[in-house]
């Protein structure tokens, strides 16, 4: 699992590479966006699952995410409220890394600021208020806003074989954006359509 994450840096004209990890760092990110860190105000939400965690987002509906997770089996896929969005956490720092939005095989997301290296430089927090929006006020608010290209990488692969079983990992299971409902072995939904 190679660690490249040193600063900030320019990456092609008019864009900035950004880069944070989980406390434990093994979930890191690699953001590429498409305006200055200070002229981007965070989003603070308002549910009560984002206050509780301190949490505040960045995303950009131009920009790039990239997810690499040493130790999948330590990911852990909560939903909340209309139960939308999945929020992306570490169990073993606890760290909220992002709120998750599927459609189809596309996946939209925005990220934690609190884990980005040089946070300091965003603008002010803007208090935001979804729980007011009706689910499709959100889903459609979130396609706008949100990263539209989101890629998750590990060195785990997605299934291994057991006798004539093929057992799929965690890894699996975020690519795929959902649970099945078959209560597979590692799902980190915690089996919600069980």
């Amino acid at each position: 699992f190679s660690v490249r994450w040193n600063s900030s840096e320019e990456t092609r004209e008019g864009d900035m590479n950004l880069i944070g990890t989980c406390h434990c760092q093994n979930i890191q990110i690699d953001l590429t966006i498409s305006f200055p860190l200070e002229s981007f105000s965070p989003r603070a939400c308002d549910c009560d699952f984002c206050l509780k965690h301190q949490v505040s987002y960045i995303s950009d509906a131009q920009g790039k995410a990239v997810v690499q997770i040493a130790n999948p089996s330590l990911i852990k896929l909560v939903q909340q409220g209309h139960e939308l969005a999945t929020f992306l956490t570490c169990q073993g720092c606890h760290a909220v890394i992002c709120a998750l939005y599927n459609e189809g095989p596309k996946k939209f997301a925005a990220f934690n600021t609190n884990l980005i290296l040089n946070k300091e430089r965003f603008a002010e927090s803007l208090p935001v208020s979804p729980k007011k929006l009706s689910a499709e006020e959100k889903t459609s608010r979130w396609k706008q806003l949100w990263f539209p290209e989101v890629q998750f990488y590990s060195e785990v692969k997605d299934f291994y074989y057991e006798g004539q079983y093929t057992v799929f990992t965690e890894m699996f299971h975020l690519k795929r954006g959902y649970c099945c409902g078959s209560g597979c072995r590692h799902c980190p939904y915690d089996k919600e359509k069980v």
